[in-house]
């Protein structure tokens, strides 16, 4: 009897788990069903925490008193009045950019921009920065961002504006990475043959930005992959390239795939 008795209690639990997962999401405003293609399409999203793309590492934001007291202010200049400042979380680097780095982003800008030498020349670190008054530091001068010895060793040279350009290429890359890996777009090996080489802009006649993709401008024969999301709205049109000739749309920064930069 008491096996018998289990027995129910489990079955009876799986079918509430099952009835509850069933049942689609509601607005709590409106009472209208979510993700249903025949009321409209209002879609909810599936909550998802961000996470560190490739080599980043989350630092946990806070608060924090800033400054001293007024007697320590001896110059008057009234900046050191003790506030509190608010830090948000954000993602770092677990290791410096490497030599190896920069020489992956020169070499996409190559096969991407074959004719633009000035691209590449404003891309390159200023090795001249070894230079030093009564010191001999020539072979660094000439060796130390391409030679395999110092490959890991962390890029030198780099201003600002450089390292701006470098974090936006490299949002776009992560992101196009994700993208042809989970077959929202054409997949690597497909563009390849299509280009004869894995370059970024097949299709497209230009490299993948994530806020281009974002806004709808980088889709077409060519750029749209083989498992691209279903598009609820009863507007869209069926492109013949989804399930059944469904319409299909691409990711969009609430389904949480994307990395922001």
């Amino acid at each position: 009897m008491r096996v018998i008795t289990n027995t129910a209690l489990v079955m009876l639990g799986l079918g509430v788990m099952l009835s509850s997962c069933s049942k689609k999401e509601q607005s709590q405003k409106t009472g209208m069903t979510y993700n249903d293609r025949t009321n409209g399409g209002y879609l909810r999203f599936r909550q998802t925490h961000p996470t560190p793309g490739p080599g980043l590492v989350p630092i946990e934001g806070g608060t924090f008193v800033l400054g001293g007291s007024a007697d320590q202010d001896i110059t008057y200049e009234y900046n050191n009045v003790r506030r509190r400042v608010t830090v948000p979380s954000f993602y770092m680097d677990e290791t410096e950019v490497s030599n190896q780095d920069w020489l992956d982003y020169l070499h996409w800008i190559n096969i991407t921009f074959p004719n633009d030498q000035e691209l590449y020349y404003n891309a390159l670190p200023d090795t001249l920065v070894w230079r030093r008054p009564l010191s001999y530091n020539e072979p660094y001068v000439d060796n130390y961002l391409r030679h395999p010895a110092f490959q890991d060793y962390p890029v030198v040279g780099v201003s600002w504006d450089q390292a701006q350009e470098y974090c936006v290429w490299r949002t776009d890359r992560t992101n196009e990475n994700i993208l042809r890996e989970r077959g929202n777009l054409v997949t690597w090996k497909d563009n390849a043959g299509k280009q004869g080489q894995g370059n970024a802009s097949a299709g497209s006649g230009q490299p993948f930005n994530t806020d281009i993709y974002l806004n709808g401008q980088y889709r077409g024969q060519g750029v749209d992959g083989k498992k691209m999301i279903p598009d609820l709205n009863p507007n869209a049109k069926n492109t013949g390239t989804g399930k059944n000739g469904r319409a299909v749309r691409p990711v969009r920064m609430e389904d949480g795939v994307l990395k922001q930069g």
